[in-house]
């Protein structure tokens, strides 16, 4: 199977004046804030897929599945300096399901960006993609 996907990209390259600096939008665009667990005994799923994104333009082929994202329905962040900053509550319904991926063809590598949230303002290197997250429903049984 071959599937077709435009990304947008949840890493953002940001100013320190950036009106949302405090809380960028994370996955989708959301203010949720995700915690992700390890996942185990997963089976590769038979799918491929070009994505295009903020760094670049990326075919790949879908591995097993590696974490599941929930997101934080309630929470806060300490900082040792002005004690602690509520976590916005997310949207209970929208999970995401990340995927090791093996690279088919990409220029999506070497990409310097600027991240600013809630713990950190740290500049990185992206190298090439690794894994790819997508938005999924889940019952927890």
């Amino acid at each position: 199977m071959r599937v077709s996907l435009i990304l947008s990209a949840a890493a953002l390259t940001l100013s320190a004046s950036a009106a949302f600096a405090l809380n960028p939008p994370p996955f989708g665009g959301s203010q949720a804030t995700y915690v992700c667990h390890n996942i185990n005994g997963a089976q590769p799923p038979n799918a491929r897929a070009v994505a295009v994104e903020q760094f670049g333009k990326t075919a790949f082929e879908f591995l097993q599945a590696t974490r599941i994202c929930n997101p934080i329905l309630e929470g806060e962040v300490e900082d040792r300096a002005s004690g602690a900053e509520p976590i916005p509550p997310g949207q209970p319904e929208i999970h995401y399901i990340c995927y090791r991926i093996t690279i088919l063809d990409t220029d999506a590598f070497n990409n310097d960006f600027e991240v600013l949230n809630q713990v950190e303002q740290q500049r990185y290197r992206g190298d090439q993609p690794v894994e790819v997250c997508l938005p999924t429903e889940k019952e927890k049984r």
